[in-house]
C-alpha cells in the first residue's frame, strides 16, 4: 500500500534516525550466546537445514542442552550465513533494519490510535532512539527479541477492515516461530480495542497458530524441559520478578548505568522489604492509571501493555534475573501511555523543545552505549564496573581475557567468578583454558575435571580435557575424553578435529583422514579441519593431494595465512628442499610469523647450532616483545652459547610476565645454580613447589641442590 507523502517522509526520518544512531554498532562483535548459536552452529551453514529447523530444536545450538525451539529466527541466521558468513556487520545490519521496521511500526499503529501523524511520528523516533533497546540491537541473538516484537506490531497494525485476513495472522506465526513471548498478542489486541475490527471467529487463527505452537514445542520436549528446571522455587520466582518490573519502569525513565549484567538479586518472597516496596509503587500507578476507564485513558491501556508483556517473565524461571531486552517489546506501552496522555492536553504544543532535547540525549546516549558493545572485553569490562560482584560478568570477562591472550588476567578473573558460583561447569573448563595458557597444566587438568564432573552434559570440557591430554603426550587417555564429548554431542566439530590430530599423533594416518572427514560432513568449509587433513596426505606421502587440498582452503578463505605457509612447505618440499632450506625460505617469505622463527630455531638446536638459532629466536622476540614463551626459549639457547648472565636476566623477565609456568621456574633454577647462585637456585625450586606441590622437577631439583658442595643441576 503506498503510503501519502506525509506518511512517507515519517518513515524515511524514523529510517534515518535509526541508521544514524546504530550506525556504530556496525563494527561491532558477536557476544556471548552468539558463538553456540552462530558462530558453531553448524545447522546454519547450509539452508538445505531449513525444513529441519522447523523440525528439531537441536538446530538452534552447537550445544544439545541449548535447544530452543525458534525456527524463523534460525532461518535469519541462515540467511546471513549464506549471504556474507560470519562478517559481523551484517547480522547487526539486519537487527538494525528490524529496529526501524518495529519503530515504524509503532508510529502506524499510533497513527490509527490516535489519528494523529505527528504523535505517531514523535513515537517512533522516542522508541528507536532510547538507550534501553541497544542491547537488542547490538545482541545479535537478541534478534529474536526485535523479530518477535516486530511480527506481533505488524499483526496488530493490520487488524483493520482493509487488510486480508490472513497477513495479521502470518506475521504473528512469524513472532511467535521467532520467540515465545509473542503469545501476547491476542491480549494486546483486546487492550487497545483493535478486536472492534474482528469478530469473535476472527481471533480462531490466532488461537490456533497458538496451539499449533505449543503442541510442537511439547512434542519436542522444549516445554517440559524448560518447565522442569529448577532454578528457584515458584515464589521466589514470582516475587524477584514483581521487583523486575519496578526495576524495569527505572529503566525506562531513567536509562542510566546500564549493563549487560545489572546487580540484582533473588529475593526469596513477598516478605522482603524490598518486594514490599515494590508492591505498594505498582499499587500506587496503579491507582494513578485506572482510575479512568481503559477506553478513555492511554495511560491505562499503554500501563496495561507493559504489564502484559512482562508476564512471561513471571512463567518460566530464566538463568539471568533481569535483561533490558526484555523490556523491547514493552516499551511500546510506555510510549503509548506517555504520548497518548501528551494527546489529550491542549497545550501539547509547547512540549516541542522537551521533546527535541530528549531526542537528542537519548540519541548520543545509544551511541555510547553501542561503544560498550565493540567486543567481548569491552562490554564484560564495563559490566565487572558496575557490579564487580555479579557472577555472570565475572566469569565471562575471564573468558574475553581469555581470548584476548591475557591469562594471567584471566585466571584471577575466573577465579573470582567462581568464589561467587562455584558450581558452574563453564567456568570451571574456562579457568582450566586460563590455566593450560600458562603452564599450569595440573591445575588445568583439576578444572577440566570440576567442570565434567559439574556438569556431565558439557561436551566442551571433555573435549579440553583430551586436548590437554594430547598435548602431554597421554594420547590414550586424549582419546577416551574426545569420544566422551561425542558421545556428549556427536555433532561437536572440533572434539571431531582433535580425534584427528590425535590419531595423527598416534602414527594412526587412516583413522585421523576419517576424523576430519567427519568433521569435514559437519562443517564443510571449515579451514582449520581442510588444512589438517592435508597435513596427514601429506604424511601419507601423498603430496600432491596434500597441494590440492591446501589449494582449495585457500579457495574457501585466501586469508587464511597458516594454510599459504604450509602449501608453501610442501610445494619447496615438492622441489627437493630439506627441512632446514624449507623454514630458511619460510622466514623469508613470512618474517612476521613468530611462529616459524620459532621452528626454525628448533632445527638449528637439534643441529647443534645454537648461535645461529639465538639468531633466530631474537627475530622471534621482535615479532612477539611480550611474549614469555620465545624469552624461555631465547634463554634456553643463550645457556647452551654460555651467555649465562643474558640467559638469566631473560628468564626472569619472562616469569615477571608469567609467574605460573613451572618450566621457567625450573630453567631459571638450573641457571642459577650453573654461576654458582645455589641460593637463589633452591628458592625458584621452592616457589615452583607453592605452585604445584607434585611437580616432580622441582622436587629433584631441590634434593640436587641441597646436598652437601651441589655442584649444580
Amino acid at each position: 500500500m503506498k503510503l501519502p507523502p506525509s506518511k512517507t517522509l515519517m518513515v524515511f526520518s524514523i529510517f534515518v534516525l535509526t541508521i544514524v544512531i546504530y550506525a556504530n554498532s556496525l563494527g561491532n562483535s558477536f557476544h556471548y550466546d552468539d558463538s553456540h548459536s552462530i558462530l558453531e552452529n553448524t545447522h546454519i551453514r547450509d539452508l538445505s537445514n531449513l525444513p529441519q529447523f522447523f523440525t528439531d530444536p537441536k538446530t538452534f545450538s552447537s550445544e544439545t542442552a541449548m535447544a530452543m525451539y525458534r525456527p524463523f529466527l534460525v532461518t535469519t541466521f541462515a540467511v546471513n550465513y549464506a549471504a556474507g558468513g560470519y562478517e559481523p556487520w551484517g547480522y547487526h545490519l539486519v537487527n538494525i533494519g528490524l529496529h526501524a521496521l518495529a519503530a515504524i511500526l509503532l508510529a502506524l499503529l499510533l497513527n490509527r490510535c490516535f489519528s494523529d501523524r505527528w504523535l505517531g511520528f514523535w513515537g517512533g523516533l522516542l522508541f528507536s532512539s532510547h538507550p534501553i533497546q541497544t542491547q537488542a540491537i547490538n545482541y545479535v541473538s537478541s534478534r529474536s527479541v526485535t523479530l518477535s516484537a516486530a511480527g506481533v506490531l505488524l499483526a496488530i497494525v493490520m487488524v483493520s477492515p482493509g487488510c486480508r485476513r490472513s497477513w495479521p495472522v502470518a506475521a504473528y506465526a512469524t513472532a511467535l516461530f521467532s520467540k515465545s513471548t509473542a503469545v501476547v498478542l491476542m491480549p494486546l489486541l483486546v487492550i487497545l480495542r483493535r478486536a472492534n475490527a474482528m469478530q469473535l471467529r476472527h481471533y480462531l487463527p490466532f488461537a490456533l497458530i497458538t496451539g499449533l505452537y505449543l503442541l510442537i514445542i511439547w512434542n519436542n520436549d522444549y516445554v517440559p524441559k524448560s518447565l522442569a528446571q529448577d532454578l528457584r522455587p515458584l515464589g521466589a520466582q514470582w516475587a524477584t520478578q514483581t521487583k523486575a518490573v519496578v526495576y524495569y519502569v527505572k529503566l525506562v525513565f531513567m536509562p542510566t548505568s546500564q549493563s549487560v549484567e545489572h546487580t540484582f538479586r533473588v529475593s526469596q518472597g513477598f516478605g522482603e522489604a524490598t518486594v514490599v516496596w515494590a508492591l505498594l509503587l505498582l499499587a500506587s500507578i496503579s491507582v494513578l492509571v485506572f482510575r479512568r476507564p481503559i477506553k478513555r485513558s492511554p495511560a491505562s491501556s499503554g500501563t496495561l501493555w507493559f504489564l502484559v508483556c512482562l508476564v512471561p517473565t513471571f512463567v518460566i524461571p530464566l538463568n539471568v534475573l533481569v535483561s533490558e531486552q526484555r523490556v523491547y517489546l514493552a516499551a511500546v506501552g510506555v510510549v503509548f501511555a506517555i504520548l497518548g496522555t501528551i494527546w489529550l492536553c491542549e497545550n501539547r504544543n509547547k512540549l516541542l523543545v522537551p521533546g527535541l532535547v530528549l531526542l537528542g540525549v537519548w540519541s548520543v546516549s545509544s551511541i555510547q552505549r553501542n561503544s560498550v558493545w565493540t567486543d567481548e572485553y569491552t562490554l564484560w569490562s564495563d559490566a565487572v564496573d558496575k557490579g564487580p560482584d555479579m557472577f555472570r560478568a565475572q566469569s565471562n570477562l575471564g573468558l574475553a581475557q581469555i581470548n584476548r591472550g591475557e591469562p594471567m588476567a584471566a585466571v584471577k578473573t575466573l577465579r573470582h567468578a567462581l568464589a561467587l558460583n562455584p558450581r558452574y561447569g563453564k567456568t570451571w573448563s574456562n579457568l582450566g583454558l586460563a590455566l593450560e595458557a600458562t603452564g599450569d597444566l595440573t591445575g588445568a587438568e583439576s578444572a577440566f575435571r570440576m567442570a565434567a564432573g559439574l556438569d556431565p552434559y558439557l561436551a566442551g570440557a571433555r573435549n579440553n580435557l583430551g586436548s590437554l591430554m594430547s598435548g602431554q603426550g597421554k594420547l590414550d587417555e586424549a582419546l577416551e575424553e574426545l569420544r566422551k564429548a561425542l558421545k556428549i554431542d556427536s555433532t561437536y566439530v572440533l572434539a571431531h578435529v582433535n580425534i584427528g590430530l590425535v590419531h595423527h599423533l598416534r602414527g594412526d594416518l587412516n583413522s585421523a583422514v576419517t576424523a576430519y572427514h567427519n568433521a569435514l560432513r559437519l562443517a564443510p568449509t571449515d579451514v582449520e579441519t581442510l588444512n589438517n587433513l592435508a597435513l596427514v596426505l601429506a604424511d601419507m606421502g601423498l603430496t600432491q593431494d596434500a597441494i590440492t587440498k591446501l589449494r582449495r582452503t585457500l579457495q574457501v578463505d585466501p586469508d587464511y595465512e597458516i594454510g599459504r605457509v604450509n602449501l608453501r612447505a610442501l610445494e619447496l618440499e615438492a622441489q627437493g628442499s630439506v627441512p632446514l632450506q624449507v623454514h630458511l625460505t619460510l622466514v623469508a617469505e613470512f618474517p612476521h610469523r613468530g611462529d616459524l622463527w620459532m621452528k626454525l630455531a628448533g632445527l638449528q638446536g637439534r643441529n647443534n647450532q645454537w648461535g645461529e638459532a639465538a639468531i633466530s629466536l631474537e627475530s622471534a622476540l621482535n615479532v612477539n616483545p611480550e611474549s614469555s614463551a620465545v624469552m624461555g626459549r631465547l634463554a634456553s639457547a643463550y645457556r647452551h652459547c654460555g651467555k649465562l648472565d643474558k640467559a638469566i636476566e631473560l628468564y626472569e623477565q619472562a616469569l615477571s610476565k608469567d609467574p605460573l609456568n613451572l618450566g621457567l621456574y625450573d630453567n631459571l633454577a638450573s641457571a642459577y645454580a650453573a654461576v654458582g647462585m645455589v641460593d637463589r637456585a633452591i628458592d625458584m625450586s621452592v616457589r615452583a613447589l607453592e605452585i604445584s606441590p607434585s611437580h616432580e622437577r622441582a622436587r629433584r631439583n631441590l634434593r640436587i641442590l641441597r646436598q652437601p658442595e651441589s655442584d649444580g643441576l
